[in-house]
Protein backbone atom coordinates (compact mmCIF):
# COMPACT_ATOMS: atom_id res chain seq x y z
CA UNK A 1 0.00 0.00 0.00
CA UNK A 2 0.97 3.05 -0.54
CA UNK A 3 -0.33 7.13 -0.32
CA UNK A 4 0.50 10.56 -0.32
CA UNK A 5 1.02 12.03 3.37
CA UNK A 6 1.55 15.60 1.52
CA UNK A 7 -1.57 17.09 -0.20
CA UNK A 8 -1.58 19.92 -2.49
CA UNK A 9 -4.54 21.84 -2.52
CA UNK A 10 -4.06 25.23 -3.04
CA UNK A 11 -1.83 26.82 -5.94
CA UNK A 12 1.50 25.07 -5.65
CA UNK A 13 5.29 26.61 -6.87
CA UNK A 14 8.86 25.82 -5.88
CA UNK A 15 10.36 23.89 -4.11
CA UNK A 16 8.04 21.85 -1.39
CA UNK A 17 8.44 18.48 1.03
CA UNK A 18 6.69 15.51 -0.31
CA UNK A 19 5.89 12.70 2.38
CA UNK A 20 4.60 9.26 1.19
CA UNK A 21 3.09 6.57 3.67
CA UNK A 22 4.15 2.96 2.78
CA UNK A 23 3.62 -0.25 3.91
CA UNK A 24 5.03 -3.51 3.68
CA UNK A 25 6.51 -5.05 1.31
CA UNK A 26 7.47 -2.23 -0.61
CA UNK A 27 11.30 -1.67 -0.65
CA UNK A 28 11.97 1.46 -3.05
CA UNK A 29 9.33 4.12 -3.70
CA UNK A 30 10.30 6.44 -7.08
CA UNK A 31 8.48 9.68 -7.54
CA UNK A 32 7.21 10.72 -10.78
CA UNK A 33 6.52 14.33 -11.32
CA UNK A 34 4.57 14.45 -15.12
CA UNK A 35 5.83 11.38 -15.69
CA UNK A 36 9.55 11.71 -14.99
CA UNK A 37 11.54 10.43 -12.24
CA UNK A 38 12.48 13.37 -9.89
CA UNK A 39 13.18 11.32 -6.79
CA UNK A 40 13.99 7.82 -5.44
CA UNK A 41 13.43 6.44 -1.92
CA UNK A 42 14.74 3.61 -0.15
CA UNK A 43 14.08 3.26 3.32
CA UNK A 44 12.31 5.87 6.03
CA UNK A 45 11.48 8.14 6.00
CA UNK A 46 9.73 8.39 3.16
CA UNK A 47 10.18 11.94 2.62
CA UNK A 48 11.93 14.27 -0.02
CA UNK A 49 11.53 17.61 -1.55
CA UNK A 50 10.31 18.46 -5.27
CA UNK A 51 10.91 21.28 -6.97
CA UNK A 52 7.50 22.48 -9.08
CA UNK A 53 8.88 25.06 -11.22
CA UNK A 54 8.89 28.58 -10.79
CA UNK A 55 6.14 29.26 -12.65
CA UNK A 56 2.81 27.81 -11.89
CA UNK A 57 1.31 24.40 -14.34
CA UNK A 58 -0.72 21.79 -13.59
CA UNK A 59 1.01 18.95 -12.85
CA UNK A 60 0.09 14.74 -12.00
CA UNK A 61 2.34 13.65 -9.25
CA UNK A 62 3.28 10.19 -8.85
CA UNK A 63 4.39 7.51 -6.37
CA UNK A 64 5.35 4.14 -7.50
CA UNK A 65 5.94 1.54 -5.27
CA UNK A 66 8.07 -1.72 -5.90
CA UNK A 67 9.06 -5.00 -4.06
CA UNK A 68 12.29 -7.18 -3.58
CA UNK A 69 12.32 -8.76 -7.05
CA UNK A 70 12.00 -5.34 -8.45
CA UNK A 71 8.50 -5.80 -9.82
CA UNK A 72 5.82 -2.83 -9.12
CA UNK A 73 3.26 -3.22 -6.56
CA UNK A 74 1.10 -0.26 -5.96
CA UNK A 75 0.92 3.48 -7.60
CA UNK A 76 -0.64 7.06 -6.11
CA UNK A 77 -1.73 9.75 -8.14
CA UNK A 78 -2.22 13.59 -7.07
CA UNK A 79 -3.24 16.44 -9.38
CA UNK A 80 -1.56 19.97 -8.46
CA UNK A 81 -2.83 23.38 -9.33
CA UNK A 82 -6.00 21.57 -11.08
CA UNK A 83 -9.70 21.79 -9.48
CA UNK A 84 -10.28 19.72 -6.93
CA UNK A 85 -14.02 18.47 -6.15
CA UNK A 86 -15.92 19.39 -2.53
CA UNK A 87 -19.13 17.50 -4.44
CA UNK A 88 -19.00 14.22 -5.75
CA UNK A 89 -21.41 12.93 -8.53
CA UNK A 90 -21.88 9.32 -9.99
CA UNK A 91 -24.27 7.71 -12.96
CA UNK A 92 -25.39 4.19 -13.02
CA UNK A 93 -27.27 3.35 -16.24
CA UNK A 94 -30.56 0.74 -15.91
CA UNK A 95 -32.86 -1.00 -17.92
CA UNK A 96 -35.85 -0.76 -16.16
CA UNK A 97 -37.77 -3.10 -18.37
CA UNK A 98 -35.66 -6.15 -17.32
CA UNK A 99 -35.65 -4.95 -13.73
CA UNK A 100 -39.77 -5.59 -14.29
CA UNK A 101 -40.22 -8.14 -17.04
CA UNK A 102 -38.85 -11.83 -17.22
CA UNK A 103 -39.42 -11.83 -20.93
CA UNK A 104 -36.84 -10.71 -22.79
CA UNK A 105 -38.00 -8.71 -25.71
CA UNK A 106 -35.51 -8.07 -28.78
CA UNK A 107 -34.40 -4.39 -27.30
CA UNK A 108 -34.38 -5.66 -24.10
CA UNK A 109 -31.23 -4.84 -21.91
CA UNK A 110 -30.90 -1.56 -23.32
CA UNK A 111 -30.36 1.33 -20.52
CA UNK A 112 -33.74 2.83 -20.22
CA UNK A 113 -32.41 4.90 -17.04
CA UNK A 114 -29.66 6.71 -15.81
CA UNK A 115 -29.36 7.24 -12.24
CA UNK A 116 -27.61 9.62 -10.41
CA UNK A 117 -25.90 9.72 -7.28
CA UNK A 118 -24.28 13.07 -5.94
CA UNK A 119 -23.37 14.11 -2.88
CA UNK A 120 -20.85 17.05 -1.31
CA UNK A 121 -18.61 16.58 1.29
CA UNK A 122 -20.91 17.28 4.36
CA UNK A 123 -23.29 14.38 2.66
CA UNK A 124 -26.23 16.61 1.22
CA UNK A 125 -27.97 16.43 -1.57
CA UNK A 126 -27.94 18.72 -4.00
CA UNK A 127 -30.51 21.34 -4.42
CA UNK A 128 -30.81 20.65 -7.73
CA UNK A 129 -29.58 18.30 -10.58
CA UNK A 130 -29.48 18.72 -14.75
CA UNK A 131 -29.13 15.73 -16.60
CA UNK A 132 -28.27 15.57 -20.51
CA UNK A 133 -28.32 12.80 -22.81
CA UNK A 134 -26.57 13.83 -26.15
CA UNK A 135 -27.10 17.72 -25.26
CA UNK A 136 -30.31 16.99 -24.63
CA UNK A 137 -31.87 18.10 -21.16
CA UNK A 138 -33.70 15.20 -19.90
CA UNK A 139 -36.25 15.29 -16.39
CA UNK A 140 -35.04 14.24 -13.24
CA UNK A 141 -37.40 12.51 -11.05
CA UNK A 142 -37.13 13.10 -7.60
CA UNK A 143 -35.37 9.91 -6.94
CA UNK A 144 -32.17 11.38 -8.66
CA UNK A 145 -33.28 8.83 -12.23
CA UNK A 146 -33.87 10.27 -15.11
CA UNK A 147 -35.80 8.57 -18.05
CA UNK A 148 -33.62 8.24 -21.01
CA UNK A 149 -35.65 9.27 -24.77
CA UNK A 150 -35.58 6.57 -27.65
CA UNK A 151 -32.08 6.17 -29.14
CA UNK A 152 -29.97 3.74 -31.19
CA UNK A 153 -28.28 1.11 -28.91
CA UNK A 154 -25.57 0.52 -31.22
CA UNK A 155 -24.56 4.27 -31.59
CA UNK A 156 -22.07 6.02 -29.06
CA UNK A 157 -24.31 8.01 -26.79
CA UNK A 158 -23.05 10.41 -24.05
CA UNK A 159 -24.58 11.47 -20.77
CA UNK A 160 -23.83 14.67 -18.61
CA UNK A 161 -24.77 15.53 -14.68
CA UNK A 162 -24.65 18.55 -13.01
CA UNK A 163 -25.77 18.63 -9.33
CA UNK A 164 -25.75 22.32 -7.73
CA UNK A 165 -25.53 21.89 -3.48
CA UNK A 166 -25.82 24.81 -0.85
CA UNK A 167 -23.18 26.94 -0.14
CA UNK A 168 -22.91 27.54 -4.15
CA UNK A 169 -21.03 23.96 -4.36
CA UNK A 170 -21.43 21.84 -7.49
CA UNK A 171 -20.00 18.40 -8.97
CA UNK A 172 -20.17 16.57 -12.35
CA UNK A 173 -20.12 13.53 -13.66
CA UNK A 174 -20.10 12.17 -17.71
CA UNK A 175 -20.81 8.41 -19.01
CA UNK A 176 -20.06 7.14 -22.57
CA UNK A 177 -21.61 4.17 -23.47
CA UNK A 178 -22.55 2.17 -26.15
CA UNK A 179 -23.95 -1.70 -26.65
CA UNK A 180 -26.75 -3.98 -25.34
CA UNK A 181 -27.64 -6.69 -23.02
CA UNK A 182 -24.88 -5.13 -20.50
CA UNK A 183 -21.79 -5.56 -22.37
CA UNK A 184 -22.17 -1.56 -22.75
CA UNK A 185 -18.55 0.15 -22.87
CA UNK A 186 -18.27 3.09 -20.82
CA UNK A 187 -15.20 5.60 -20.83
CA UNK A 188 -14.18 8.41 -18.83
CA UNK A 189 -14.27 11.93 -20.61
CA UNK A 190 -12.71 15.05 -20.66
CA UNK A 191 -14.10 18.29 -21.39
CA UNK A 192 -12.46 21.00 -24.27
CA UNK A 193 -13.71 24.10 -23.76
CA UNK A 194 -13.33 25.24 -27.77
CA UNK A 195 -14.66 28.96 -29.18
CA UNK A 196 -15.88 29.87 -32.68
CA UNK A 197 -16.41 32.41 -34.80
CA UNK A 198 -20.40 31.72 -35.53
CA UNK A 199 -22.92 31.32 -32.95
CA UNK A 200 -24.29 28.41 -35.31
CA UNK A 201 -24.30 24.91 -33.11
CA UNK A 202 -20.94 23.37 -33.91
CA UNK A 203 -21.43 20.32 -35.12
CA UNK A 204 -19.86 16.82 -33.83
CA UNK A 205 -19.24 15.30 -37.63
CA UNK A 206 -16.66 18.24 -38.25
CA UNK A 207 -14.50 17.11 -35.07
CA UNK A 208 -13.62 13.88 -35.69
CA UNK A 209 -9.77 13.00 -35.41
CA UNK A 210 -9.92 17.18 -34.15
CA UNK A 211 -7.95 16.36 -31.02
CA UNK A 212 -4.52 14.64 -29.88
CA UNK A 213 -3.06 14.20 -26.57
CA UNK A 214 0.91 13.49 -26.97
CA UNK A 215 0.12 13.23 -30.44
CA UNK A 216 -2.46 10.60 -30.94
CA UNK A 217 -5.83 11.06 -31.64
CA UNK A 218 -8.68 11.07 -28.71
CA UNK A 219 -11.86 10.91 -30.53
CA UNK A 220 -14.42 13.69 -29.46
CA UNK A 221 -17.85 12.08 -28.82
CA UNK A 222 -20.21 14.95 -28.14
CA UNK A 223 -21.05 18.78 -27.84
CA UNK A 224 -23.12 20.89 -25.58
CA UNK A 225 -23.67 23.74 -24.00
CA UNK A 226 -23.63 24.69 -20.15
CA UNK A 227 -24.05 27.14 -17.85
CA UNK A 228 -21.34 29.68 -18.71
CA UNK A 229 -19.48 31.54 -15.83
CA UNK A 230 -17.97 34.75 -15.74
CA UNK A 231 -15.20 35.57 -12.92
CA UNK A 232 -14.11 39.14 -11.89
CA UNK A 233 -11.14 40.69 -10.65
CA UNK A 234 -11.20 44.21 -9.63
CA UNK A 235 -8.38 46.46 -8.74
CA UNK A 236 -8.29 49.22 -5.72
CA UNK A 237 -7.32 51.68 -7.71
CA UNK A 238 -10.18 51.15 -10.61
CA UNK A 239 -13.15 50.72 -7.55
CA UNK A 240 -11.76 54.48 -6.51
CA UNK A 241 -11.88 55.75 -10.50
CA UNK A 242 -15.33 54.61 -10.45
CA UNK A 243 -16.54 56.22 -7.47
CA UNK A 244 -16.68 59.67 -9.71
CA UNK A 245 -19.45 57.69 -12.19
CA UNK A 246 -21.63 57.00 -9.62
CA UNK A 247 -24.21 59.56 -9.97
CA UNK A 248 -23.69 60.05 -13.80
CA UNK A 249 -27.56 59.76 -15.29
CA UNK A 250 -26.83 56.34 -18.26
CA UNK A 251 -31.02 55.04 -17.57
CA UNK A 252 -30.93 54.35 -21.79
CA UNK A 253 -27.59 52.69 -21.77
CA UNK A 254 -28.65 50.84 -18.50
CA UNK A 255 -32.27 49.44 -20.26
CA UNK A 256 -30.31 48.56 -23.77
CA UNK A 257 -28.10 45.92 -22.40
CA UNK A 258 -29.58 42.33 -22.25
CA UNK A 259 -29.59 38.96 -20.16
CA UNK A 260 -27.38 36.70 -21.12
CA UNK A 261 -28.84 33.22 -21.42
CA UNK A 262 -28.20 30.26 -18.84
CA UNK A 263 -24.81 32.21 -17.43
CA UNK A 264 -23.67 33.55 -14.01
CA UNK A 265 -20.94 35.87 -12.87
CA UNK A 266 -18.83 35.86 -9.65
CA UNK A 267 -16.29 37.87 -8.10
CA UNK A 268 -12.99 37.32 -6.49
CA UNK A 269 -11.52 39.12 -3.95
CA UNK A 270 -7.55 40.35 -4.47
CA UNK A 271 -6.76 40.95 -1.17
CA UNK A 272 -6.52 37.76 0.39
CA UNK A 273 -8.03 36.18 3.92
CA UNK A 274 -5.50 34.92 6.25
CA UNK A 275 -6.22 32.08 8.23
CA UNK A 276 -4.80 30.87 11.14
CA UNK A 277 -4.38 28.00 13.39
CA UNK A 278 -2.23 25.66 15.62
CA UNK A 279 -0.71 23.85 12.35
CA UNK A 280 -0.63 26.42 9.53
CA UNK A 281 -1.31 29.86 7.82
CA UNK A 282 -3.75 29.52 5.03
CA UNK A 283 -4.32 32.14 2.58
CA UNK A 284 -7.44 32.24 0.99
CA UNK A 285 -9.38 34.90 -1.68
CA UNK A 286 -13.20 35.00 -0.96
CA UNK A 287 -15.07 33.99 -3.90
CA UNK A 288 -18.80 36.11 -4.05
CA UNK A 289 -21.87 34.09 -4.11
CA UNK A 290 -23.63 33.46 -7.87
CA UNK A 291 -25.39 35.99 -9.32
CA UNK A 292 -26.97 35.36 -12.90
CA UNK A 293 -25.57 37.17 -15.98
CA UNK A 294 -26.67 40.29 -16.94
CA UNK A 295 -24.85 43.11 -18.74
CA UNK A 296 -26.57 45.88 -16.45
CA UNK A 297 -25.74 43.92 -13.17
CA UNK A 298 -22.50 43.14 -13.88
CA UNK A 299 -21.68 47.00 -14.88
CA UNK A 300 -23.54 48.03 -11.55
CA UNK A 301 -21.70 45.66 -9.05
CA UNK A 302 -18.76 47.30 -10.50
CA UNK A 303 -19.53 50.46 -10.26
CA UNK A 304 -21.49 49.70 -6.81
CA UNK A 305 -24.82 51.59 -8.05
CA UNK A 306 -27.80 51.46 -7.63
CA UNK A 307 -29.77 49.14 -10.24
CA UNK A 308 -32.36 49.90 -13.24
CA UNK A 309 -35.33 49.21 -10.87
CA UNK A 310 -33.82 51.32 -7.93
CA UNK A 311 -32.74 48.65 -5.89
CA UNK A 312 -28.82 48.23 -4.61
CA UNK A 313 -27.09 45.63 -6.08
CA UNK A 314 -26.19 42.41 -3.99
CA UNK A 315 -23.31 42.36 -1.72
CA UNK A 316 -20.70 40.68 -3.58
CA UNK A 317 -19.28 38.94 -0.30
CA UNK A 318 -20.80 36.97 2.02
CA UNK A 319 -19.84 37.79 6.05
CA UNK A 320 -20.80 33.73 6.10
CA UNK A 321 -18.53 32.82 3.25
CA UNK A 322 -15.95 31.64 5.42
CA UNK A 323 -18.24 30.07 7.78
CA UNK A 324 -19.91 28.05 4.76
CA UNK A 325 -16.90 26.96 3.92
CA UNK A 326 -16.60 24.97 7.65
CA UNK A 327 -13.43 27.29 8.32
CA UNK A 328 -13.45 27.78 12.33
CA UNK A 329 -9.87 29.52 12.94
CA UNK A 330 -8.96 33.00 13.60
CA UNK A 331 -9.14 35.37 10.11
CA UNK A 332 -7.86 38.43 9.31
CA UNK A 333 -7.44 40.35 5.82
CA UNK A 334 -3.95 40.98 4.66
CA UNK A 335 -3.28 44.28 3.65
CA UNK A 336 -1.85 44.28 0.15
CA UNK A 337 -3.83 43.73 -3.25
CA UNK A 338 -2.62 40.72 -5.15
CA UNK A 339 -4.23 40.87 -8.47
CA UNK A 340 -2.17 38.13 -10.03
CA UNK A 341 -2.78 35.65 -7.36
CA UNK A 342 -6.48 36.53 -7.49
CA UNK A 343 -6.17 35.74 -11.27
CA UNK A 344 -5.26 32.64 -10.94
CA UNK A 345 -7.42 31.52 -8.08
CA UNK A 346 -10.33 32.93 -10.40
CA UNK A 347 -8.85 30.46 -13.16
CA UNK A 348 -8.29 27.79 -11.34
CA UNK A 349 -12.54 28.05 -10.46
CA UNK A 350 -13.32 28.88 -13.76
CA UNK A 351 -11.76 25.49 -15.24
CA UNK A 352 -13.62 23.65 -12.11
CA UNK A 353 -16.48 23.70 -14.46
CA UNK A 354 -16.76 21.84 -18.02
CA UNK A 355 -18.22 24.88 -19.03
CA UNK A 356 -17.81 27.97 -20.92
CA UNK A 357 -16.25 30.61 -19.45
CA UNK A 358 -14.25 34.37 -19.22
CA UNK A 359 -11.98 35.61 -16.37
CA UNK A 360 -12.30 39.93 -16.56
CA UNK A 361 -9.36 41.75 -14.79
CA UNK A 362 -10.68 45.49 -13.94
CA UNK A 363 -7.89 47.62 -13.16
CA UNK A 364 -6.58 51.02 -13.15
CA UNK A 365 -3.17 52.12 -15.00
CA UNK A 366 -1.81 53.20 -11.46
CA UNK A 367 -2.64 49.96 -10.11
CA UNK A 368 -0.48 48.08 -7.28
CA UNK A 369 -0.02 44.30 -7.46
CA UNK A 370 2.21 42.61 -4.51
CA UNK A 371 1.65 39.26 -5.80
CA UNK A 372 3.66 36.04 -4.83
CA UNK A 373 3.02 35.04 -8.54
CA UNK A 374 4.29 37.26 -11.63
CA UNK A 375 1.79 38.61 -14.07
CA UNK A 376 3.37 36.93 -16.92
CA UNK A 377 3.59 33.65 -15.03
CA UNK A 378 -0.35 33.75 -14.05
CA UNK A 379 -1.21 34.61 -17.56
CA UNK A 380 0.46 31.65 -19.09
CA UNK A 381 -1.25 29.32 -15.97
CA UNK A 382 -4.42 30.65 -17.44
CA UNK A 383 -3.84 29.35 -20.77
CA UNK A 384 -2.89 25.93 -19.41
CA UNK A 385 -6.13 25.91 -17.75
CA UNK A 386 -7.82 26.87 -21.03
CA UNK A 387 -9.23 29.83 -19.33
CA UNK A 388 -9.84 32.83 -21.23
CA UNK A 389 -8.68 36.59 -20.12
CA UNK A 390 -9.93 39.61 -20.49
CA UNK A 391 -8.64 43.01 -18.97
CA UNK A 392 -10.10 46.35 -19.06
CA UNK A 393 -8.28 49.17 -18.12
CA UNK A 394 -9.16 52.72 -17.48
CA UNK A 395 -7.06 55.15 -19.44
CA UNK A 396 -8.67 58.24 -20.81
CA UNK A 397 -6.17 58.79 -23.06
CA UNK A 398 -4.63 55.41 -25.04
CA UNK A 399 -5.42 52.10 -24.99
CA UNK A 400 -3.41 50.76 -22.41
CA UNK A 401 -0.68 47.83 -21.95
CA UNK A 402 -0.95 46.02 -18.69
CA UNK A 403 1.41 43.75 -17.25
CA UNK A 404 -1.22 41.11 -17.84
CA UNK A 405 -1.20 41.95 -21.16
CA UNK A 406 -3.15 44.56 -23.41
CA UNK A 407 -6.39 45.36 -22.34
CA UNK A 408 -9.69 47.14 -23.32
CA UNK A 409 -9.87 50.90 -22.99
CA UNK A 410 -12.53 52.18 -20.45
CA UNK A 411 -13.08 56.12 -20.49
CA UNK A 412 -16.58 56.11 -19.50
CA UNK A 413 -19.79 54.38 -18.12
CA UNK A 414 -20.80 54.14 -21.62
CA UNK A 415 -17.28 52.16 -22.75
CA UNK A 416 -17.77 49.91 -19.74
CA UNK A 417 -21.43 49.05 -20.77
CA UNK A 418 -20.23 48.32 -23.82
CA UNK A 419 -17.34 46.15 -22.69
CA UNK A 420 -20.37 44.29 -20.60
CA UNK A 421 -22.14 43.60 -23.06
CA UNK A 422 -19.90 41.42 -25.06
CA UNK A 423 -19.15 38.98 -22.77
CA UNK A 424 -22.52 36.91 -23.18
CA UNK A 425 -21.24 37.41 -26.89
CA UNK A 426 -18.00 35.75 -26.28
CA UNK A 427 -19.60 32.97 -23.72
CA UNK A 428 -22.68 32.23 -26.71
CA UNK A 429 -19.57 31.20 -29.28
CA UNK A 430 -17.93 28.73 -26.89
CA UNK A 431 -18.98 25.48 -26.54
CA UNK A 432 -17.99 22.17 -24.71
CA UNK A 433 -16.52 19.54 -26.73
CA UNK A 434 -16.64 15.82 -24.91
CA UNK A 435 -13.81 13.69 -25.60
CA UNK A 436 -12.79 9.88 -24.73
CA UNK A 437 -10.31 9.28 -22.16
CA UNK A 438 -8.95 10.94 -19.11
CA UNK A 439 -6.57 13.41 -19.91
CA UNK A 440 -5.42 16.80 -18.17
CA UNK A 441 -6.92 19.65 -19.97
CA UNK A 442 -3.87 21.21 -21.08
CA UNK A 443 -2.58 17.96 -22.96
CA UNK A 444 -5.07 18.06 -25.46
CA UNK A 445 -4.64 19.89 -28.36
CA UNK A 446 -5.91 20.24 -32.30
CA UNK A 447 -4.50 17.70 -34.61
CA UNK A 448 -4.88 20.53 -37.21
CA UNK A 449 -6.31 24.12 -37.98
CA UNK A 450 -9.92 24.43 -38.33
CA UNK A 451 -11.40 27.08 -39.52
CA UNK A 452 -13.31 29.22 -37.26
CA UNK A 453 -12.44 27.33 -34.08
CA UNK A 454 -9.97 27.52 -31.82
CA UNK A 455 -8.86 26.39 -28.46
CA UNK A 456 -10.63 28.35 -24.90
CA UNK A 457 -7.73 30.48 -23.75
CA UNK A 458 -5.07 29.78 -25.81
Amino acid sequence: MITFVSLFLGLTAGVHRVEIAVGTPVVRVEILLDGQQVAELSASPWITEIDFGVELQPHRLSAVAYGDGGHELYRAHQLVNVPRPRAECSIMLIDEQSEHNDEQSEHSGSPTLASVHCRDYLGHQPERLNVSFDGIELTVRDSEKAELPLYDPLDFHVLVARAFFPGDLEAEAQLAFSGMHGSEVQTQLTAVVVQTKSRKRLKLETLRDAFVVHEKVVQAVAVEKAPAQVLVVEGSKAQEAFLSWRRENDRRIRNSLREADNAFIRFVDPFAVQLRDQQATIELFPISQRFDLRSALLRDMILNVRSPVGEEPPRRFSETALASAGVESEAFSAPSQRLSDALAVAGLYAAARSAPRIVVLVVDREEADFSVQTAENVVEYLKHLRVPLVIWAIDKNKAPVTPWGEAHRIRGRKELAWEAEQLPNILDRQWVVWVEGAHMVHEVNLSRPIKGLKLCGS
